[in-house]
């Protein structure tokens, strides 16, 4: 929750767009659940912490290079 909380004041200070809270908490429920559950960071050398760190950015920044 408090993440949440988070991006609600961001979305009421014009920092983050408005977009549906429901949406946000279902993709970071879904992605960290996957997270904890794959395998994957063991097979491609990504350490816990680093994956973690590109997973949360990934989610609140997107995919978009900067600039662009």
């Amino acid at each position: 929750e408090p993440t949440i909380q988070l991006i609600e004041t961001g979305m009421a200070e014009g920092s983050i767009r408005p977009v549906p809270i429901c949406l946000v908490k279902m993709m970071l429920e879904a992605s960290i659940e996957q997270f904890f559950q794959r395998d994957i960071l063991i097979s491609n050398g990504i350490s816990y912490q680093d994956g973690l760190d590109e997973v949360v950015t990934i989610l609140v920044q997107g995919i978009v290079a900067e600039g662009k």
